[in-house]
Formats: structure tokens, sequence, C-alpha cells
């Protein structure tokens, strides 16, 4: 799977599950609390639906992801 596909399904879920505001523009560069406003209980809800969806687990880390690209990057290594 490319990281254009990733990319997109992490946009979708993003804004149907964690709803995102649809007029902020979303790209690898954003940034998930700062530009994206995520508070805890919507970054738990993304990681969620992206282990259900791509069937994977994401192991928690001292480094968490900060950005799309981030997210995106984590997701096309553990697949």
């Amino acid at each position: 799977m490319s990281e254009t596909e990733i990319f997109n399904i992490v946009e979708k879920i993003l804004k149907n599950e964690c709803l995102v505001d649809s007029s902020l523009e979303i790209s690898k560069q954003s940034k998930l609390i700062d530009d994206l406003f995520l508070d805890s209980i919507n970054q738990l809800t993304l990681l969620s639906s992206l282990e259900n969806h791509f069937q994977m687990v994401i192991e928690d880390t001292f480094d968490p992801p900060q950005t799309v690209g981030d997210i995106v990057s984590l997701i096309k290594k553990s697949i």
C-alpha cells in the first residue's frame, strides 16, 4: 500500500471519526494537536480506528506521533 493510499485513509478517519473540522486542510505536516485540535479522546479514537482498519497494533512509545505524516510513516512500517 502506498503512502498516498495510507494518507487518504488517515484523512478519512480524521474527518469522519475524529470529527476534524472539514474546513481544515489536512496535510502530512498537519500537527495532530496544534493544527487539527485533536484532544486525548480523539487521539485514542484515531489510534483505535487505525488499528481496526489496518488490522495491526500500534505500540505505545515514548515518542508518540505528532503529525499526520508521522502516523502515515508508522503505519507504512507496520504493514
